[in-house]
């Protein structure tokens, strides 16, 4: 329930940013580099259609960003608490640049949620390593990442897609829409995943899967689980790579 809600809010975020949008504005002149401080952060809320890079925070303390000087005031960073939010102010709408990008520092170890919103992409140029980590997404954009964490949740609703690689004790994904979550290099001992829609995932598991399926989706595993367990609705699959 909490990762329907989750999904839910990303997609209103979205929507409300859109909505707001009074006029089209092109990306001109040259590209300028910004920096805007902030403190530590466990959870990170990212929307639009500009490219978002994850970098280590000892590497740097601010979040850069990259873009023509006449969008640079653009952006948005709100921190509250715990909770670091990046997007466009409610009244962009870009229609073309060459370089919108943001580069922010995250601690590996304390990063726990991550909300993608938009036709943007999202690149994590380090290994998250949290000990329970949720990642959502909606729209059409994609999200790439490598992760080592004991519990792991993904999420993805639209047509957008999940790039996952790495290792994970547990694993639970769901998947509304035609999207894909990509993962067969992601080793897990247990997963369980639910797809609604014409969506398919990828998924490497050594012990247990559950596989809920309503639709036409696809689940394609690796490995030689002990243990599978599908209820299929519609004309999905599951299938052995």
């Amino acid at each position: 329930m909490k990762t329907i809600t989750n999904i839910v809010l990303v997609i209103l975020f979205i929507i409300s940013q859109n909505s707001c949008a009074q006029s089209s504005i092109k990306g001109e002149g040259s590209v300028i580099t910004k920096e805007f401080p902030i403190s530590n952060f466990t959870e990170l809320n990212i929307a639009g259609s500009i490219d978002y890079i994850l970098v280590d925070n000892a590497r740097q303390s601010a979040v850069i960003v990259k873009t023509h000087a006449n969008l640079m005031d653009r952006i948005e960073i709100k921190q509250k608490s715990s909770a670091l939010s990046i997007g466009l102010k409610n009244n962009t709408n870009l229609r073309s640049y060459k370089t919108f990008e943001v580069y922010i520092p995250v601690s590996t170890r304390n990063l726990a949620e991550i909300h993608h919103a938009g036709s943007g992409e999202m690149i994590s140029e380090v290994i998250l390593s949290a000990n329970s980590l949720e990642l959502n997404h909606a729209g059409s954009g994609e999200v790439s990442t490598q992760v080592n964490s004991y519990n792991l949740k993904a999420s993805t609703a639209g047509s957008g897609e999940i790039n996952l690689e790495g290792k994970a004790e547990n694993v639970k994904m769901s998947l509304s829409g035609s999207g894909e979550i990509l993962a067969k290099n992601l080793k897990s001992k247990n997963a369980k995943i639910g797809i609604s829609g014409s969506g398919e995932v990828e998924i490497s598991v050594s012990h247990d899967l559950k596989v809920a399926i309503s639709g036409s989706g696809d689940v394609y595993y690796k490995g030689n689980p002990s243990n599978i367990k599908k209820t299929i609705s519609g004309s999905g699959d599951v299938t052995q790579l």
